[in-house]
């Protein structure tokens, strides 16, 4: 049912409905037809059409526009009602309408399309906002090149290579022995704690 705007749906228990139980053979047969046709040209199970409505007749398989008011007053959950539009004329208007026509013929692909879409659209986002934790948990050691020019970009003098001999001589750890996760965090605490270039290596980092 790609398309269920052009699908009259009957439901598995339509056999069962006491309601519909209750017709004959070709009754039956005429509500499923007006479904149909309804479907395909009314508006949310409401139309309405001239009398003598010849196309309803003929695709309902009646012969007359009495037998199709006779008929339309047997079926279930059908409202139909004539109106006079001109009585110079005897322009004489018939109504239909499928009562709980949203409940059991309404379209809701597109509602569907929208959430699983959005599901889908979270799902991804989530997948990558794991793959981007993920990359942040892997610790890549830098250059030289990597410290010099962050420590530029901080304002920070900076000895590149003694702060990498000081990382790597403790294996990328601290003192407390947990991992270092931002070799960047490291250059920002140097210029806090005010190292110089020139300076030895403090007592608070030892």
């Amino acid at each position: 049912m790609a398309d269920q705007g052009l699908w009259f749906k009957l439901w598995l228990g339509f056999h069962e409905d006491p309601h519909l139980g209750n017709l004959s053979d070709k009754d039956l047969l005429s509500w499923i037809l007006l479904g149909c046709y309804l479907k395909k040209h009314g508006n949310n199970g409401i139309i309405q059409m001239e009398k003598p409505a010849r196309a309803l007749q003929n695709a309902m398989r009646l012969d007359s526009y009495e037998s199709l008011i006779q008929v339309l007053q047997k079926l279930p959950n059908i409202c139909a009602r004539e109106e006079q539009k001109n009585a110079t004329l005897g322009i004489v208007t018939l109504f239909i309408e499928w009562q709980n026509w949203h409940k059991y013929q309404g379209d809701y692909s597109t509602i569907r399309s929208i959430r699983w879409r959005d599901r889908q659209r979270f799902k991804r986002r989530r997948e990558e906002k794991r793959g981007e934790e993920k990359e942040k948990r892997v610790f890549t050691r830098p250059t030289f090149d990597d410290v010099q020019t962050y420590a530029g970009e901080v304002g920070f003098t900076l000895d590149a290579q003694k702060f990498l001999d000081y990382y790597e001589a403790r294996g990328w750890q601290f003192k407390n022995g947990q991992p270092v996760k931002d070799w960047k965090a490291c250059v920002r605490t140097w210029k806090s704690n005010g190292v110089q270039e020139k300076d030895t290596v403090p007592a608070w980092m030892k």
